[in-house]
């Protein structure tokens, strides 16, 4: 079984990645490495530049994601600051700024960077419709618990079992199966 790097120390993210790759007969190694995070509201060069800083200092490939959220009536916060503002906040703090606000329609922009110790990178994106709660509901993150995926659930994902959710990131289209075709083939042309 090929190993795939997957740099995070969430727990939750490697269950996830491991979910979805194994499908592909890939592993996965979490390394949880000190990184530089550059300050952008592109969440797409932040997942880049963290990529390659990995990959660099471990040289090896690596693959490293990154999300962001648009709420559309806090006119696009908190971007790609989630990781800064939602400690500050809290679950509280978000029911409050969205208080009285009828458009609770929001986006997650969620990419996987892939990166090599040369520098070379590749993104895969996707970019989600969500739904504000006007209540929170489940547990996880702050988004878990205050957001639904418009279209794809009858429940927040902070209010699904841990299995549903592995089950949602196994069936349904996101980046790591597109990551996992692309990398099987780049491997059977043995370009890594």
């Amino acid at each position: 079984m090929k190993k795939v790097v997957f740099l995070t120390g969430n727990k939750h993210k490697k269950e996830i990645a491991e979910a979805v790759l194994s499908q592909y007969g890939l592993e996965v190694e979490a390394r949880n490495i000190d990184l530089e995070e550059i300050q952008d509201t592109d969440i797409e060069k932040i997942a880049i530049w963290s990529a390659r800083q990995g990959a660099k200092r471990l040289n090896m490939p690596v693959i490293k994601t990154d999300v962001g959220f648009s709420i559309d009536a806090l006119n696009g916060f908190p971007g790609a600051f989630g990781r800064y503002v939602f400690p500050q906040l809290g679950v509280d703090g978000m029911m409050r700024l969205m208080a009285g606000k009828e458009n609770r329609h929001a986006q997650s922009i969620e990419v996987l960077a892939f990166a090599t110790a040369n520098g070379e990178a590749k993104t895969w994106t996707k970019i989600q419709d969500l739904e504000i709660l006007t209540e929170p509901k489940g547990t996880g993150t702050i988004m878990d618990q205050i957001m639904v995926v418009k279209g794809e659930h009858a429940v927040n994902y902070g209010s699904m079992t841990h299995e549903e959710q592995m089950e949602w990131w196994r069936k349904g289209p996101n980046y790591f199966h597109d990551f996992a075709k692309w990398y099987k083939e780049k491997l059977e042309k043995n370009q890594f």
